[in-house]
């Protein structure tokens, strides 16, 4: 009897051993377990959207090399100018001999460039004898360029000696005009309307740089779409050539609210009246 309740009272112990002990294990913290890394995704470089771009990304300087040949196509023959946006020079086209102006561009921006080229390309689709087109773009190592046919004269800059002479100002104002209303007819703003870029060859007024303010450093040239800044500038251009009494049409060019200005088309019929 003395045995029997030995075992039973050593069976009650491992019982209430053993429940003691999952108790136990059931208050336990759970055991840490390392987080499972989770791949962060590296977004994806931007897209360049033409070559264009890629050339406007390129962090270095913006010069002519000494090579006379520009891109293997164009042989430099002597400089025609400069300004904001580069160098221009008179080229010789290997291919066939022909003479042309190519212009190499300083200012660089993805978005400005791509812009550029697609007014460009729009421009270069209209046939008018008062618009100067670009005719080709092409890279060397570090430039972009346009080439235009080489119109043989001054600008207007060139002839400020003549302002202020209305028979001689006002024919080339209706040309300047009729150039306007090409480009406008396109959706394409000058933007940059001003005597430097006014050519006049043989008594014909042609248009020169158009879009080229997209890559300057004027803000409010670069971005606009509205061709009243064309006609504000027209007015500008007007009051200079014309000098003496400003005629009521150039009194609505330079007009403050811009839905007060003539558009292009309206303006070569108020100066012819």
């Amino acid at each position: 009897m003395w045995v029997l309740a030995v075992v039973v009272v050593t069976i009650g112990i491992a019982v209430v051993l053993g429940l003691r002990a999952r108790a136990t294990r059931r208050c336990a913290s759970p055991p840490a377990v390392e987080p499972e890394a989770i791949p962060v995704p590296v977004p994806p470089s931007s897209e360049r959207s033409s070559p264009i771009a890629e050339l406007a990304e390129r962090a270095v300087p913006t010069i002519i090399k000494d090579d006379p040949v520009i891109d293997g196509r164009y042989l430099r023959i002597g400089k025609l100018g400069s300004d904001e946006l580069g160098p221009a020079f008179e080229v010789e086209r290997l291919a066939d001999g022909k003479r042309f102006a190519l212009k190499t561009l300083r200012r660089r921006g993805a978005d400005r460039m791509n812009r550029f080229a697609r007014e460009a390309r729009l421009a270069a689709e209209i046939d008018h004898p008062n618009l100067v087109p670009v005719l080709d773009m092409g890279f060397t190592a570090n430039d972009f360029f346009i080439v235009m046919p080489l119109v043989h004269g001054g600008s207007l800059e060139q002839l400020r000696g003549r302002f202020g002479d209305p028979a001689w100002a006002l024919p080339l104002l209706v040309q300047i005009a009729s150039g306007l209303v090409a480009l406008h007819a396109r959706g394409i703003v000058h933007r940059a309307l001003r005597p430097s870029n006014v050519l006049i060859s043989r008594g014909t007024a042609r248009l020169t740089d158009v879009g080229l303010a997209i890559l300057s450093r004027r803000a409010d040239e670069a971005h606009t779409d509205d061709a009243t800044v064309d006609i504000r500038a027209f007015g500008e251009l007007a009051r200079e050539m014309l000098g003496g009494d400003v005629p009521t049409w150039l009194t609505r060019c330079l007009d403050a609210d811009p839905a007060a200005r003539p558009t292009a088309p309206e303006l070569i019929t108020l100066i012819g009246s």
